[in-house]
């Protein structure tokens, strides 16, 4: 978590071919603001094989506890999310 930017940056290591992962699977995220109890979520663009993403959250949000939970998405089917954080804004 980049404070300043209100920005967020997730890598991972690229497990193609292990199970059914495949290259071309997106990322799914979920913000949620612990503090305020709201979240914010998307599909991104970033496949596994790109092995980042960045995204934004709001200004508003800053010292605030944050949690992301990811997911990957073959356009078919979702894998299980993962939790991490928490974090603060």
């Amino acid at each position: 978590v980049n404070a300043s930017a209100q920005t967020v940056t997730v890598s991972w290591s690229d497990n193609t071919g292990v199970g059914d992962a495949s290259a071309s699977d997106t990322l799914i995220y979920a913000l949620h603001n612990v503090t305020q109890q709201v979240s914010i979520y998307a599909a991104t663009t970033s496949t596994r094989a790109d092995e980042t993403a960045d995204f934004t959250y709001p200004a508003e949000w800053a010292g605030d506890t944050l949690y992301l939970f990811v997911a990957w998405s073959s356009g078919t089917t979702e894998s299980n999310s993962k939790t991490l954080g928490p974090y603060t804004a």
